[in-house]
């Protein structure tokens, strides 16, 4: 069933609706995603995909500025993009999109930590570790230190504690 106004479907007796596979697509919207529920009127439901890392923007950031003095750069990054940036170029690596190779690696892997050669969909294979940042077993983002050579053992530890902080904040 479809009107003007998008796609009619029932409510089953247990409240549950189905969201209609086209629209599933189109959003990447995947089993186990999770969704918020507004009412912004009495007669109005929106659902929005439920990005926990972008209600942690600004704590992420200024958790990473805590890694300033470290030699290598840091990235933030929800699912898909980079959110916050530490050590590089913010203009060249802001928004930036996770290759699909990492998006996929992010949510199979349970490693504290993990190398990887590109992560982005655009630029260079340079020494990546991927610190996957997971809340109650959700897979929440990721933070991925950037470097030129090896990475050594301090910046892992220190991103592996930012992603620790991060968990902590969404869980209380």
């Amino acid at each position: 069933m479809q009107n003007e106004k998008g796609m009619v479907r029932r409510v089953d007796e247990l409240g549950r609706v189905v969201i209609p596979k086209e629209l599933r697509f189109a959003l990447h919207i995947e089993t186990g995603t999770m969704l918020e529920f507004f009412c912004p009127n009495n007669n109005e439901l929106y659902l929005k995909k439920f990005e926990p890392m972008r209600q942690l923007n600004d704590f992420g950031t200024i958790c990473l500025r805590a890694l300033k003095d470290i030699d290598c750069g840091f990235v933030l990054c929800d699912n898909v993009s980079v959110m916050a940036v530490q050590n590089l170029p913010k203009k060249d690596w802001l928004n930036m999109a996770l290759s699909t190779d990492l998006q996929q690696k992010l949510r199979q892997t349970t490693a504290p930590y993990f190398e990887f050669a590109t992560p982005f969909e655009s630029g260079n294979a340079v020494h990546n570790v991927i610190v996957p940042i997971r809340a109650q077993g959700d897979l929440l983002g990721a933070i991925i230190i950037i470097s030129n050579d090896l990475v050594a053992s301090i910046p892992i530890s220190s991103a592996r504690v930012v992603a620790n902080l991060l968990t902590d904040y969404v869980s209380r």
